[in-house]
């Protein structure tokens, strides 16, 4: 990318695009050494008033994407601003002729990680953005994706405790996946997390939404739902794990769940003990 393009994308030089008549022209197409266009560059640098500017000149470098897979939705989401987030949505149904297809192509995009925008926006705690993704019950079926990793949207929020997040896309996308990595659940992560949220967010999953808990819990192979047992059995027990059924960080967080796991709440566990 010539110096000087970087440097309008990314100070916020609205007069330099203001400039440009062809918007098919070798000026915005260029792009950095990891592949990101001038539109990724403004957006990186928090320079909006000029993504937009880019977008009306070049709407198809939203579907552009980086070395990395990333396109410019999944910059917006990782930053958290909404507004562009719904900037680019627009921009992309406003590309095709069938209603929907150009925004579901833009919000099925994923990046080398297997990472739809939506799952970024959870990765990064955006909850207006998530709100901006699946509204309108979830159009592009995000919530029912995975990443290379295993994980869904709704395993990501409630691993890193964003329950107000979890409870938003289980209303809103209720056909959502509940997978996670190494093979376990949304139940996995909710038993290793330990804080006072963490508590009330078990407890409202098994009022309200038990049916859908047996029902994806019914679907995973036996050996894993003898790991959640036995998971939730150390939890109960405050028992160590055997080794064999440990990964990594999550020998950490058990072990750390171990430690303050508060005495006298295991009735909020006993609830699944039964859908394992």
């Amino acid at each position: 990318m010539d110096p000087e393009v970087f440097r309008a994308a990314s100070t916020g030089d609205s007069s330099f695009f203001e400039k440009l008549t062809d918007p098919n022209g070798s000026t915005l197409l260029q792009v950095t050494m990891e592949k990101n266009t001038v539109l990724h560059v403004a957006l990186q640098f928090k320079q909006f008033d000029v993504a937009e500017k880019i977008v009306n000149l070049s709407p198809k470098l939203v579907y552009e994407t980086n070395s990395k897979g990333n396109t410019s939705l999944h910059v917006a989401a990782r930053i958290g601003y909404s507004s562009v987030v719904k900037l680019l949505i627009d921009n992309a149904k406003d590309q095709r002729d069938a209603e929907t297809s150009g925004q579901q192509q833009l919000l099925s995009m994923v990046n080398q990680d297997g990472d739809t925008a939506l799952h970024v926006a959870v990765q990064y705690g955006n909850f207006e953005v998530v709100k901006e993704l699946i509204k309108e019950k979830d159009p592009a079926e995000l919530a029912m994706k995975v990443n290379n990793a295993g994980e869904s949207a709704l395993f990501l929020a409630v691993d890193r405790e964003h329950y107000k997040m979890a409870n938003y896309i289980l209303n809103n996308a209720p056909d959502c996946s509940y997978a996670g990595r190494h093979g376990m659940n949304v139940l996995h992560a909710v038993v290793l997390q330990t804080t006072s949220n963490y508590i009330n967010m078990v407890d409202w999953i098994s009022q309200t939404n038990y049916k859908d808990l047996e029902r994806q819990a019914s679907g995973f192979v036996f050996q894993r739902g003898i790991v959640t047992l036995m998971w939730i059995l150390s939890m109960l027990f405050l028992s160590p794990l055997p080794e064999s059924l440990t990964h990594g960080t999550l020998k950490h967080r058990i072990r750390r769940a171990h430690a303050t796991f508060p005495l006298g709440k295991n009735i909020y566990l006993k609830n699944f003990l039964f859908i394992c």
